[in-house]
């Protein structure tokens, strides 16, 4: 159900892109213009889903186990990603209107110029963020920030039952957060954050003794198709983790 929600939202945006800067797919071709651009939103619903599927190896991931297992990608190869994939879809978007109006030289023109262009645009937004966000928590840049998806492991010096209630406690900087589920007999926390764009937080709380305890936590998307976030999940996870240090020593 998740896959096809996700593929049913792009096919809709693949639509209104092609309608919007491109009328004459319908001034031009009438009932056929609209059978056009249902096709080619379609298709670039498909084509978006496969370049993630290529590039972002947090997309395949499903169950909760597995989530903590995932390496941080280097930031110079998860910009280089984020580049390759905005200037192939866009290009490939841009290349397609032009060559309806210009043909292989507007294919060509829309390829490189559209698709560099707006790579280029979304890698440098993203990385300004990312810094801005840092440069706030005192926090020198680090491999791994770039991503959505940033997991931290914890060993706190705090009995479990206390440290679980710390680790609810802790999304409290968010103004608005749901905790979906809390069970304090497996030690896991899931936290949904927003309504439209939803980011989650997961905790795995494991008793270690008496004293002490292991806590995981994970930041990312709730959508798998979501590549880039500004630094949000990453400010979420560093507050949270500050927090709980926090408390340790309190």
């Amino acid at each position: 159900m998740k896959f096809l929600k996700s593929l049913w939202s792009t096919f809709l945006s693949g639509i209104l892109l092609i309608f919007f800067y491109e009328w004459t797919f319908i001034e031009e071709y009438g009932l056929n213009g609209i059978i056009m651009g249902l096709v080619a939103g379609l298709i670039m619903s498909f084509l978006w889903g496969a370049l993630e599927w290529a590039f972002f190896p947090h997309t395949r991931i499903r169950k909760f186990e597995t989530e903590f297992d995932i390496l941080p990608v280097k930031n110079k190869k998860y910009l280089l990603k984020m580049f390759m994939f905005n200037t192939i879809a866009f290009g490939i978007f841009m290349g397609t209107i032009e060559l309806a109006e210009h043909g292989i030289i507007g294919l060509i023109i829309g390829l490189l110029c559209g698709g560099v262009v707006f790579g280029s645009f979304m890698i440098l937004n993203n990385k300004i963020s990312v810094q801005n966000k840092l440069k706030k928590l005192d926090i020198k840049m680090f491999e791994g920030a770039m991503g959505v998806q940033h997991i931290r492991n914890m060993e706190l010096d705090i009995p479990y039952d206390k440290a679980f209630e710390l680790c609810l406690a802790s999304p409290g900087f968010i103004k608005k957060y749901n905790v979906v589920n809390a069970e304090p007999s497996e030690g896991r926390i899931k936290v949904e954050i927003g309504k439209l764009n939803k980011n989650m937080i997961l905790f795995d709380v494991k008793k270690i003794d008496k004293k002490w305890t292991q806590v995981k936590i994970l930041t990312k998307p709730v959508e798998k198709s979501i590549i880039m976030d500004s630094g949000l999940n990453l400010e979420n996870i560093e507050k949270i983790t500050r927090f709980l240090k926090e408390q340790e020593t309190a």
